[in-house]
């Protein structure tokens, strides 16, 4: 292969993607690091990373992906951290779940005993104001949060169908409270 000279807007991109090395790389090379354009080409990249030829090996499954199936600094894919995250998500529920209804978790007013349908609920309402109070947080971070907070005592275990139903009834009762002034 015939070198040319380095030229930022003709081909460095389809080169260094011909060589199997991020664009980027080889730009930094180049006007970082005073690399002429060969060495910056054929150098192979650190292997601290594990990143070879602009593909990264996954930690979680062992497999080689492109660069862009992982989030920046990871070093599990995107399918591998979704993966993780749902199992700590759903061993993070279990826990608090077994710590307001015993083993295995059930509803407080029905005894529904299906881990998917359960869910913590505010006694006497409250969980729109806690909401707001903690912003836009995922069920894993609350289920964190619940942990972390000692497991207050105005939480309990009911399936969604209680829930809604206790939602209607705590609701009502406020709208009648309201009539009644």
């Amino acid at each position: 292969m015939e070198w040319i000279k380095y030229d930022r807007d003709n081909s460095l991109c389809a080169l260094a993607r011909e060589h199997g090395i991020a664009p980027g790389t080889v730009d930094s090379r180049i006007k970082n690091w005073g690399w002429d354009l060969e060495r910056a080409l054929t150098t192979p990249p650190r292997q601290c990373n594990r990143i070879v030829g602009g593909f990264k090996i996954c930690t979680g499954c062992g497999e080689k992906k492109p660069i862009l199936e992982y989030d920046n600094k990871r070093s599990q894919c995107k399918p591998c951290i979704k993966k993780y995250n749902k199992e700590l998500g759903q061993e993070k529920k279990i826990l608090v779940l077994t710590h307001y209804s015993g083993s295995p978790p059930r509803c407080a007013l029905c005894g529904e005993d299906n881990i998917s349908v359960l869910c913590i609920d505010h006694i006497e309402g409250g969980g729109t104001k806690d909401r707001k109070k903690k912003g836009k947080i995922g069920s894993l971070a609350f289920h964190y949060a619940v942990i972390k907070a000692g497991y207050p005592s105005n939480l309990r275990v009911l399936c969604r169908n209680c829930n809604w139903l206790e939602w209607i009834r705590v609701k009502d009762e406020k709208e009648g409270e309201k009539d009644e002034v």
